[in-house]
């Protein structure tokens, strides 16, 4: 007969597992979750500090643009890879919780890190179901967050831990991937076929590097399977379908995005067939690739240098019968499979990432290695693996001394950094420059301005003002790229009146044509690292007006001549087609129909003559003669061809209106001309700040 009460050590023995690796696995997940998580806070700080250029605030501005001011979509030009999957899935919702922009990018970033230790863990556990598969997942990830950290450059940082720089294309290839050795070892149903297709073709859609990155290098690793004899037939014929089609679908569509009636535009840099450019991007791509990876990419380097190694080893060892089980690779033949696919994936990804830049004929330098992702956590990604797939050969304490070793590291990499933080490390800083230009609209009542590409948008989404500044070309042209047009056209707080621009940020334009064009500001700033120029006099109608003609679709425009509502640029020649020459003594005669109201008048004539303005009101008498409202003349200058004049006309017959103006040439070349004619309402008196 048994007893009743058990001795307590017989109960352990019996009923509680004691098993040292367990323990050790669940806490290393624990200790290197802990040290990812103090990672991601160094990364961020590292990331605040550097500060960001335009190029990253813009989902933030497309979320803006959407659900906070209302400018909507219509106006926008995206970019190449819209970011629509996964970034823009997983940064909107933060962006609607956060509104802090520097809580947002961190959490992005941590749920970023989630989903790839998740994904890749997903990977492993195809190879062999365990709880060490989220033991190595973490340490992976782990590594790769100390290689980033040690690197001297900023850049590859910025690259995979700030959304809209490619990173999403990386997880999202995870995704697939799991998706598809899922199906190679466990089949699957014509539905889950049609949802990867269509989540593939989102995927190209969003980011065409998917392309050459994973869609080409899928579809190869699966034609070397076929013809390995590891795969069917048919399988590799439905899987090849739904991973190419969906490719060349999304590359056609976008080829030809600017022909459909769609609300925003997208610019595709196409390929060329010029050899000698291949060429040349090829010396300059493998020359720049070389300086980093003996400089600033060092540990990368050496990680690919052991994948290819490793993956000649797996290839070799591969080849072995299976009855030589000291030398067996994998378990069985389908682990096997899967890992040799997902080898073959990787390296062709690394490669069409390359030649992609190549087909492209694009390569502007090291900032460039964005294009590279793969190149970067691939390799690491597939150590990982090949250590996880012989983990049977070695002992769990020579694992968890390595695990541990790793770790260790990581705090001694990790903790004197976070030890040294003393703001926050998380929140967007305020620069100097930002916030001496808050100051100076403050008190001066600022609001709108103009700026180089590298200063738009990011002073426009960090002003704590509400400072708004809009893109220029280095010549002062429009530049409406990655940014919306209603920008230009519409105040953000009334959509009647157009924005009142009084300053302009000199930093990447020329300050010799913003002189030219506007002549002496009324005063210049500085404002840390930018130079402001202030144009907020009220003779300064050309500056705060510029780009109206071009922008906004209400602008008054002549009836006749038809030809003189349409906007000619500085520098035209005199006599160009669309021009109206005037031939006779009593000038040219511009009818509005209706009447024109406003106070400027923008006038384009040749500029080196001098013309006379005569404006007529609306008479309600026929017999009568109409009244001259107002004269005034427009002085000669001393450049070529035609030329932009902005002058204020009294505002006090602007009702009933402008009926018709006479422009009566006074002096000059007698060869005489006009481009254009718009009359409006200045933006300051718009304002009511006049």
């Amino acid at each position: 007969m048994k007893p009743i009460h058990q001795p307590l050590h017989l109960f352990v023995r019996h009923h509680i597992r004691f098993d040292i690796s367990y323990i050790l696995v669940c806490g290393g997940i624990f200790f290197a979750t802990c040290l990812i998580v103090a990672g991601l806070v160094v990364i961020q700080q590292r990331l605040m500090q550097r500060g960001f250029g335009s190029d990253a605030f813009y989902l933030i501005c497309l979320f803006r643009d959407i659900f906070v001011d209302g400018y909507g979509i219509s106006g926008w030009y995206l970019t190449p890879a819209p970011y629509f999957f996964p970034d823009m899935v997983l940064l909107f919702p933060l962006l609607a919780v956060f509104r802090e922009i520097g809580y947002c990018v961190y959490a992005y970033n941590l749920l970023f890190a989630i989903f790839s230790v998740f994904l890749f863990t997903m990977i492993l556990s195809l190879l062999r179901v365990r709880l060490h598969s989220i033991f190595y997942a973490s340490i992976t990830y782990l590594i790769f967050m100390l290689a980033v950290l040690l690197q001297k450059d900023m850049d590859i940082c910025s690259f995979f831990f700030f959304p809209t720089f490619h990173g999403g294309c990386i997880l999202a290839g995870m995704l697939f991937l799991v998706w598809i050795l899922n199906f190679i070892k466990n089949g699957g149903s014509r539905v889950s076929l049609i949802a990867y297709s269509f989540f593939s073709f989102l995927m190209c859609v969003s980011d065409l590097n998917y392309i050459p990155q994973l869609s080409f290098p899928i579809v190869l690793a699966l034609s070397v399977c076929w013809l390995c004899k590891r795969l069917d037939f048919q399988l590799w014929w439905r899987l090849t379908a739904v991973t190419l089609f969906p490719a060349i679908a999304a590359y056609v569509l976008l080829a030809n995005f600017e022909r459909f009636p769609f609300p925003f535009i997208i610019s595709l840099p196409l390929f060329s067939w010029d050899f000698p450019p291949w060429r040349e991007t090829t010396v300059l791509l493998l020359r720049d690739m070389k300086n980093c990876i003996l400089t600033d990419d060092r540990s990368f380097g050496v990680f690919f240098l052991l994948f290819a190694v490793g993956s000649a080893l797996v290839v070799l060892f591969s080849r072995f019968s299976k009855t030589d089980r000291r030398r067996e690779f994998l378990c069985n033949e389908e682990s096997k499979t899967l890992f040799l696919f997902v080898i073959v994936v990787f390296w062709f990804s690394i490669i069409g990432s390359f030649s992609s830049r190549i087909f492209v004929n694009s390569w502007f330098g090291i900032a460039d290695r964005r294009f590279f992702l793969p190149f970067y956590i691939f390799p690491i990604v597939s150590i990982a693996m090949l250590v996880y797939g012989v983990r049977n050969r070695i002992h769990f304490v020579w694992e968890g001394c390595a695990a541990g070793l790793i770790c260790l590291f990581a705090v001694f990499v990790i903790f004197p950094e976070i030890s040294r933080i003393r703001a926050n490390p998380i929140q967007l800083p305020y620069l100097e420059s930002i916030r001496r230009l808050d100051q100076l609209a403050e008190t001066h009542v600022f609001r709108y301005g103009y700026g180089g590409y590298w200063y738009a948008k990011s002073v426009t989404v960090q002003s704590r003002a509400g400072v708004r500044v809009n893109q220029l070309h280095d010549l002062l042209n429009l530049y409406h790229s990655i940014n919306n047009i209603d920008w230009y056209r519409y105040d953000v707080h009334d959509r009647s009146r157009y924005p009142l621009y009084q300053f302009i940020i000199t930093n990447d334009l020329l300050k010799n044509e913003i002189e030219r064009r506007f002549g002496q500001p009324a005063w210049i700033e500085l404002c840390g690292d930018m130079e402001v120029y202030i144009y907020n006099r009220e003779e300064d109608i050309g500056f705060r007006n510029y780009l109206r003609h071009k922008v906004d679709p209400y602008l008054h425009v002549p009836v006749s001549p038809l030809s003189l509502r349409y906007y000619k640029r500085d520098g035209t020649a005199w006599d160009a087609p669309d021009n109206v020459i005037i031939q006779t003594p009593e000038g040219l005669h511009v009818s509005f129909d209706p009447p024109a109201n406003g106070d400027v008048l923008e006038l384009s004539t040749d500029d080196n003559d001098a013309y006379e303005i005569s404006f007529y009101g609306k008479t309600t008498d026929s017999d009568k003669e109409p009244t001259c409202l107002h004269r005034l003349e427009i002085p000669p200058g001393n450049g070529w061809g035609l030329r932009a004049h902005y002058v204020r006309i009294p505002f006090s017959f602007a009702d009933p209106g402008i009926s018709f103006l006479i422009i009566k040439p006074l002096s000059g070349d007698k060869a005489y001309s006009v481009g254009h004619v718009f009359i409006y309402k200045d933006s300051l008196t718009e304002s009511g700040e006049s």
